[in-house]
Parts: structure tokens; C-alpha cells; sequence
């Protein structure tokens, strides 16, 4: 099987954009992480999986991605990732049982890419404003309630603000610059 040119710039824009996506998913939790005392480090990881997804998925269709083959790619990586958790957790403990937790998890994962899917949906430019809202909710999402100051205050000390506008900048020009939608 040959792949044509433009099939195989195609598949290195999504490979690209899978990589962003883990490593704002990294950068992300890492410092949350360390302003956020007390969060679930579980629930944390599938939301932030979820927000880097449709992040990453806004920024490759303004870039020139096609929408209903990106929303594939992207909705499938916290799932995708969930089974490597939890297949690698089973694996390290022997324990076949913890594969039954998949169900509740996917119920979770669902809702959150639900959510995160109504509040950017794929064919809006997201800009500075709305990108600081969404980051605003993923942290209310993330944070253990009752803390003393509100998520925005957290997202401004966290300072992942550059971090998401340099991966959108990067994916949307990635596309751009392969598929040659300058």
C-alpha cells in the first residue's frame, strides 16, 4: 500500500498534533500540579486529556485539518490513553480485574469531551479571551472545592496561559505550512 504525498503530509500533521497534544497535557498537569493542593491526579489527567484534545483539534481545522477526521483522532487519544493506563496498571499488578474500571472511566471521559466539545467547537477561532475562559473552567473542573482563591487567580500563577497559545500556534501553522493553506 502507497500512501500519495498529500496522504502522508495528512497523517504527519495528525502525528504532530498527537504529540502536542500529550506534551500540552504534560506541561499542563505538571503545573497544576504544583499550585493545586489536594486535586485527584486521575480526574486531573482525563479532563486535561479532554482540553488538550479539543484544543489541539480547534487549532489543526483553522490550520486547514479536516474537521470529521481530526474530531476522530483527537476524541480517540484520552481513550486511546485510558487503555494504555489501565492495561500497563494491570500488567504491573497482575491484576486483570482492573480493566473492569474502563466503563466508569469512558462514562467520564464522554462527558468531559462533551463538555469541552460545546464550549470550543472545532470550527471557532478561539481567541485570547476565550482561551483564558476555557482554561478558567478546566481549572474549576480539576481543583478540589472550598480552595481560597478562584480558579482564574490559579490559571494566572500557573502562567499556561503562553504555553496553550504557543501549541495552538504551532499545530495551526504545522497544517498550514504542510498542506500548504498559507
Amino acid at each position: 500500500m502507497s500512501l500519495d504525498r498529500e496522504e502522508f503530509l495528512v497523517n504527519e500533521c495528525i502525528v504532530f498534533a498527537v504529540i502536542g497534544t500529550v506534551a500540552l497535557v504534560q506541561d499542563l498537569l505538571g503545573a497544576a500540579s504544583r499550585y493545586v493542593k489536594g486535586m485527584d491526579p486521575e480526574a486531573a489527567a482525563e479532563e486535561t486529556l479532554c482540553l488538550a484534545a479539543q484544543l489541539t483539534l480547534c487549532a489543526a481545522v483553522e490550520g486547514g485539518a479536516d474537521a470529521v477526521r481530526m474530531k476522530r483522532v483527537m476524541r480517540g487519544i484520552p481513550v486511546m490513553y485510558l487503555d494504555y493506563a489501565l492495561g500497563a496498571a494491570a500488567a504491573k499488578q497482575m491484576d486483570a480485574a482492573l480493566l473492569d474500571e474502563r466503563p466508569a472511566i469512558l462514562s467520564r471521559i464522554s462527558r468531559s469531551q462533551t463538555f469541552y466539545a460545546k464550549q470550543m467547537p472545532e470550527n471557532r477561532n478561539l481567541g485570547e479571551r476565550h482561551l483564558r475562559e476555557k482554561l478558567e473552567l478546566w481549572m474549576g473542573r480539576i481543583s478540589p472545592p472550598e480552595l481560597p482563591d478562584k480558579p482564574i487567580e490559579r490559571v494566572q500563577c500557573m502562567g499556561v496561559g503562553e504555553v496553550v497559545r504557543t501549541h495552538m500556534l504551532l499545530i495551526k501553522a504545522f497544517w498550514k505550512s504542510a498542506t500548504g493553506t498559507q
